[in-house]
């Protein structure tokens, strides 16, 4: 890791922002839903899961 940022600063600092902001965007997520997802069947957990990543994206686009 030290050698990437050493050799490629530019690209890692790149790469690091990237994660971050997914990251961050997780954290959210997980706060807006109440730290959990209120389905039991598989598929609405991935309807859910779907949603929940849509309305973030939009969220961040706006």
């Amino acid at each position: 890791m030290l050698h990437d940022f050493v050799n490629n600063t530019t690209e890692y600092l790149e790469e690091y922002y990237q994660r971050n902001q997914c990251e961050s965007g997780f954290s959210e997520d997980k706060k807006r839903t109440s730290w959990r997802l209120g389905q039991k069947r598989e598929d609405r957990l991935e309807t859910a899961n779907i949603c929940t990543s849509l309305w973030h994206n939009l969220y961040w686009l706006g």
